[in-house]
């Protein structure tokens, strides 16, 4: 017997859509992580801020720290929606740094060498 060729294309759509919602389940459930980049003398360092459980929660927690590093310093200057630039006593750019959320598996700091 001979698969009707319309069952065969209906059972492979399912099979594909089942494989594509277990990879978008599985990516939405990794941890995210809060990186900052701090940039001063033309030199620049990447630190892990913090870890969540969702992009949203980690969006969310790095504009309300610019927001509250704005408020209670008048040495911090926010640009856009993930940089801030600290100045000095003298008001001159001491240092930035750029915050961005990346899923746990992203490094921004790239590959590591052996």
């Amino acid at each position: 017997m001979t698969a009707n060729p319309v069952a065969r294309w209906f059972y492979m759509m399912v099979v594909i859509l089942g494989w594509l919602a277990i990879a978008t389940s599985a990516s939405a459930e990794c941890a995210w992580v809060l990186w900052a980049k701090q940039t001063q003398d033309f030199k620049s360092e990447w630190s892990i801020s913090n870890a969540f459980n969702s992009r949203e929660q980690c969006q969310v927690e790095m504009r309300g720290f610019l927001a509250r590093a704005a408020t209670n310093s008048k040495l911090v200057t926010v640009f856009g929606d993930n940089t801030m630039i600290v100045k000095g006593q003298d008001d001159n750019p001491l240092m930035s740094i750029a915050y961005t959320c990346l899923p746990d598996t992203v490094d921004p700091r790239g590959p590591k060498g052996k």
